[in-house]
């Protein structure tokens, strides 16, 4: 019984399709005949060639059924592509596609390390993963930089993978996982500088008065081909006794410090520039001027982690503030500078950051000096936020001052700080 239900219902589906069937595929051949003239002359509907509508099992009959409403399927999504609102490229703006098909316009900053900086005109500056982006339309000179190392310099556009670049004498396509970099080729300072100043302040009152603080800043250009990074660091304390009114400043200490990379592909650079001021004078450093060069290299090189080290020889020249009479108010060195900077974006609120720095000189100006920073960023709204920083400076050998002194070879310390970037 079971098996004549099953048959009986296959032939009632078989005789469902082959009607349906049989009627759109009548209409379509009406329609061709009344085209081409040919209404009385037209052959007997044929289902595949040579093979006319009696011979077609039932078999066939489903999987034509199948196709034809897969074609149809498709046809529509044809459609709906094809009527797709698109925005009004109008030469103003950069235009990019994300593909969650969302248009964004604005102004294309840069593209380093996957991450494509885009500054929307309503949403502000945003940072995409590069595999986000479907589609881009710049309003004007882009310079493109290549895996191969090669750089292009034209207006680009890029959809489904392909990027095209178009210059007043010729024009260039290529996959778009070929890219390595995007900067600005027009004289626009907003596209290829970035700064940022944060600022920690402490303050204590009672039997002694304490003011301390931390400023920090920092600016850096970026192009396709090249960086170059500046920052400087200024700690200063003081307390003042109420009593007496007496005054005593327990830090102050100053850092400048300058890099500047050509890089060669997406993992190795060349640091052409690698200097650094610091002045500490209760580490009994007036000042200290440091130059060395170096190669670089990313062991981690992904969108939301990165990890370069370098290495390189270089020059170190210290002025102590007091030593005693027997001894040289300064000292000159050879260096090995050694350096790693770990960046991890933990979310988009989060940002953690480690660099480490170290410096082989001789004995007489330190023997090894270390430099440890480790930072939390914490965004709060739009440009602003908070900077949780902890510094660690170590010499090996620190020099003592004409009393006999020698000052503690580690100095460390916390700051909270607001930052705001621009």
């Amino acid at each position: 019984m079971q098996s004549f239900l099953s048959t009986m219902i296959y032939i009632l589906m078989s005789f469902v399709l082959f009607y349906t069937y049989s009627v759109k595929a009548a209409d379509q051949v009406t329609q061709s005949s009344i085209v081409n003239n040919q209404q009385k002359d037209s052959p007997p509907l044929l289902l595949t060639p040579n093979r006319q509508i009696n011979e077609v099992s039932p078999e066939s009959i489903v999987q034509i059924a199948v196709k034809q409403a897969i074609d149809c399927q498709c046809e529509s999504v044809t459609e709906k592509e094809k009527n797709k609102p698109m925005p009004s490229l109008d030469g103003q703006y950069d235009w990019i596609r994300l593909t969650s098909d969302e248009w964004l316009k604005g102004d294309l900053i840069s593209l380093y390390k996957d991450d494509l900086e885009f500054d929307s005109d309503e949403l502000d500056l945003l940072i995409l993963d590069w595999e986000k982006i479907a589609e881009i339309r710049s309003k004007g000179m882009q310079s493109v930089r290549l895996i191969n190392g090669s750089v292009i310099e034209g207006w680009i556009s890029m959809k489904d993978g392909v990027m095209s670049i178009k210059s007043s004498q010729q024009s260039y396509e290529f996959d778009s996982l070929q890219v390595m970099g995007i900067a600005s080729s027009q004289v626009n300072l907003k596209d290829i500088w970035d700064a940022g100043v944060s600022l920690g302040v402490n303050v204590n009152k009672g039997n002694s008065e304490t003011f301390d603080y931390t400023f920090t800043a920092s600016i850096q250009r970026r192009t396709t081909t090249s960086r170059l990074k500046a920052s400087y660091i200024s700690n200063f304390s003081k307390n003042t006794f109420q009593e007496t009114g007496e005054q005593s400043v327990t830090a102050d200490s100053k850092r400048f410090t300058t890099q500047g990379d050509y890089i060669f592909t997406n993992d190795m650079f060349f640091r052409a520039v690698d200097f650094e001021y610091f002045s500490d004078t209760f580490q009994n450093v007036d000042d200290r001027y440091t130059y060395s060069i170096g190669i670089g290299y990313s062991i981690i090189n992904e969108n939301k982690m990165t990890w370069d080290i370098t290495a390189g020889p270089g020059y170190q020249k210290t002025n102590f503030s007091n030593v005693s009479e027997t001894e040289e108010s300064n000292e000159k060195s050879a260096m090995v500078n050694l350096g790693t900077v770990f960046d991890y974006e933990i979310n988009k609120q989060l940002d953690f950051v480690s660099d480490y720095q170290l410096k082989f000189v001789d004995k007489e100006s330190g023997k090894a000096l270390h430099q440890l920073k480790f930072i939390l960023k914490i965004e709060l709204i739009n440009d602003f936020d908070i900077d949780l920083t902890y510094y660690l400076n170590r010499t090996e050998e620190p020099r003592s001052d004409d009393d006999g002194i020698t000052p503690e070879k580690n100095d460390y310390r916390f700051v909270v700080s607001l930052g705001y970037t621009f």
